[in-house]
């Protein structure tokens, strides 16, 4: 997962990239049942990488009022919630549901589609499937 700073998510996706929001906090105990069993999941992880996603995990626990006002832009007062940016498409997001399910995320992701090139942090190692892509 990459680190959000102000701006970089529109300025990834204007540059060509997919883009993954995850507004999480420490305090939210939906957040971390959505990270463990949907995000981290091995069939959502896969796609990720074949769709050079760039995800970033953005941090609410100080209640940030940058993230607030991002939060507010997307229609949301809080966590979790879940945001698609589609490549050279910054201002038209996907904003999932407060609770998604692993083909939700999958559906946005086809919607959104690839990245115009798949980011070098992704890797596959050597001798296994793509399923078990990983992110440096």
């Amino acid at each position: 997962w990459q680190e959000w700073k102000p701006g970089i998510a529109r300025q990834l996706a204007a540059e060509g990239n997919t883009v993954f929001l995850d507004y999480t906090a420490e305090w939210c105990p939906n957040c971390k049942t959505i990270e463990a069993v949907v995000l981290n999941s091995q069939e959502v992880a896969a796609q990720f990488a074949k769709f050079g996603v760039y995800p970033i995990r953005v941090d609410f626990t100080t209640k940030d009022s940058e993230i607030q006002e991002e939060l507010r832009q997307h229609g949301r007062s809080g966590v979790p919630t879940y945001v698609m940016i589609p490549a050279y498409k910054p201002n038209e997001p996907i904003v999932l549901p407060e609770m998604p399910s692993g083909e939700t995320v999958l559906e946005a992701l086809r919607q959104a589609g690839p990245s115009k090139q798949r980011p070098e942090f992704w890797s596959t190692p050597p001798n296994t499937q793509p399923t078990e892509a990983v992110c440096r």
